[in-house]
């Protein structure tokens, strides 16, 4: 009490009990003072629906603690989990919990749960940690334990050395230049050797002339070495320049070497080369860049190649359209055929000629319709017939070059070129801008309807004809010939000298009423022109023109038609 550890018990023994509350910061926060991660002979106990603890083990120290422990041996009902000298009592756990070890060396996990949970209560602990946790003859990264068995979800491996299931700890390799290795069938296999050793057939040995390597292979030779099957072996004397343990460019006085993968050759059937490729072969050969390989080899049954494509095929083959060989006869077994261009294709019943996968001709007695060739004319609206296709539909049909079959016109329409434009109309309707149209549609609009009853040929006034339809003229006009050309004007407008209908309110200076002809008497100081009056220029009372005056304003006289000022 009052910061001072009480121990409670008959034995007074050193046993401690932290009750763990909560986890912060991956730290266990303690509801005892005197318990922290350090305390040696502890238990840890999880309360309050706490469902991940940490354990950590060596912290100190960094080995484990070999003096003799004076913890009280736990009641065999209690459940409990031991990894290393660490004790994690779950009595307390309700269902799940999550430990997480951290320590030096792996820690050995036991637990008691297989033998003292019963049937009513259930607990899932898991594990991790990344030195690993023993168990049976495994070293175990993550794993849970369950009420039957332990079980481990992915092994951890030594960081040097390999694991002795035997001794159940990290131990060095047999091979002393040997960093990390494993076993196989019970034979140790080395995986990284110590720098600088190289692994060559499970065995470190060290690489001559080697300036860098990784623990597996040498990287970069000393000057004057290359790399060839994984081993550094000396120039011989016809490489010009060399980097890294490679040739780069072979010695110009070697005319027929090239440098492939670091290594000076000469390669056979090769007519150009550039100083690290081949540029161009032998006839019948090919090139990959590296070497010259038959044509035969790269494309099917090529006899003879030239700049990468197939010029000449084996006999009973032939270059088709893509430089490939295509063979020169079908399969009948599978009913087959050669089109136009040379291709075996699946037969098109009735169908003469097939171009690009498409039947563009039938054979007599067949018509063309949708790249098939059909026979009954019935149904397919098709009024003459070729073997080449439809020349012409049926009325209230036009002829699809989509979808090559006759389709149906508009409703309205009798003949049609296509579904918007028709030719003719069915009775009762009118032809307008190859659209079919009703009567009912110029009863406002037409003045005397055609004898035939379809269409219009006199039009009311404010409409135009249009062949037989009545079109709606300005709205400026009172009568047109055409939409914006009016033959009169509406009551608010006049007729300029341009024909143009024009809002009457536009004249100024006219001294009567304007009317749908414009003005007829101008006022004073304006003069008439084309129907429209016109203002005298300053201190002009009377003219015929802007500049053609005629009679002054007060005060002024004229001369030679001018004004001047009268003094």
């Amino acid at each position: 009490m009052k910061g001072q550890l009480i121990r409670c018990g008959g034995n007074m023994d050193d046993t401690l009990f932290c009750h763990i509350i909560r986890v912060s910061n991956n730290n266990n926060k303690y509801i005892d003072s005197y318990c922290n991660d350090y305390i040696e002979d502890y238990y840890l106990v999880p309360i309050n629906d706490v469902y991940m603890i940490f354990v950590r083990s060596e912290l100190s120290k960094g080995v484990v603690n070999n003096k003799k422990s004076n913890k009280k041996e736990l009641n065999t009902q209690t459940l409990y989990v031991t990894l290393g000298e660490t004790t994690v009592i779950l009595d307390k756990v309700t269902d799940y919990i999550h430990i997480n070890v951290t320590s030096q060396t792996p820690n050995e996990i036991t637990t008691n749960l297989f033998s003292q949970l019963s049937n009513q209560k259930q607990i899932l602990v898991t594990f991790s940690s990344s030195k690993g946790v023993l168990f049976v003859h495994y070293l175990c990264r993550n794993g849970f334990i369950t009420t039957s068995k332990i079980v481990c979800i992915s092994n951890a491996t030594c960081e040097n050395g390999i694991f002795d299931s035997t001794k159940r700890k990290c131990q060095k390799c047999q091979d002393t230049n040997c960093a990390k290795c494993t076993y196989d069938n019970q034979i140790e296999i080395c995986q990284k050797c110590d720098s600088p050793y190289d692994l060559y057939d499970n065995i470190c040995m060290k690489h001559l002339n080697c300036k860098f390597s990784d623990g597996n292979t040498c990287i970069v030779c000393n000057d004057g070495y290359i790399i060839k099957n994984k081993v550094c072996v000396k120039l011989d004397g016809k490489c010009q320049i060399e980097r890294n343990g490679l040739c780069e460019l072979c010695d110009p006085i070697f005319s027929s070497l090239i440098s492939i993968s670091g290594e000076c050759k000469s390669i056979e059937n090769e007519i150009k080369h550039s100083a690290q490729s081949v540029v161009e072969c032998n006839k019948g050969y090919i090139s990959n860049s590296s070497f010259c390989n038959k044509c035969d080899l790269i494309q099917d049954n090529c006899d003879i190649c030239e700049s990468g494509h197939c010029t000449k095929c084996f006999s009973s083959f032939l270059i088709s359209q893509n430089s490939k060989c295509e063979s020169l006869t079908c399969d009948t077994i599978n009913n087959t055929f050669k089109d136009q261009n040379g291709n075996c294709l699946p037969d098109i019943t009735n169908c003469e000629i097939v171009v690009n996968k498409k039947c563009v001709k039938c054979i007599d007695n067949c018509i063309l319709e949708n790249d098939t060739c059909i026979t009954n004319y019935n149904n397919t609206f098709c009024a003459v017939g070729t073997s080449l296709g439809c020349t012409r539909c049926i009325n209230g049909f036009y002829y699809s070059y989509n979808t090559k079959t006759c389709e149906r016109c508009n409703s309205n329409c009798q003949t049609c070129l296509s579904q918007s434009i028709c030719l003719s109309c069915n009775e009762g309707m009118f032809l307008s801008d190859h659209v079919c149209k009703s009567n009912d549609e110029l009863k406002d609009s037409c003045k005397k309807f055609s004898n035939t009853g379809s269409g219009c040929y006199q039009c009311n006034d404010g409409y135009y004809r249009n062949r037989v339809d009545c079109k709606r003229c300005d709205i400026s006009c009172d009568t047109c010939l055409r939409a914006s050309d009016c033959f009169t004007c509406n009551s608010t407008n006049f007729k300029d000298f341009s024909g143009n209908c024009k809002p009457q309110t536009s004249i100024n200076g006219c001294a009567v009423q304007v009317t749908q002809n414009g003005c007829s008497i101008c006022k004073p100081g304006y003069y008439s022109t084309n129907n429209e009056c016109g203002i005298c220029s300053n201190n002009c009372k009377e003219c015929t023109l802007y500049n053609k005056c005629y009679s002054c304003q007060d005060d002024y006289i004229l001369i030679n038609n001018e004004y001047k000022i009268y003094s």
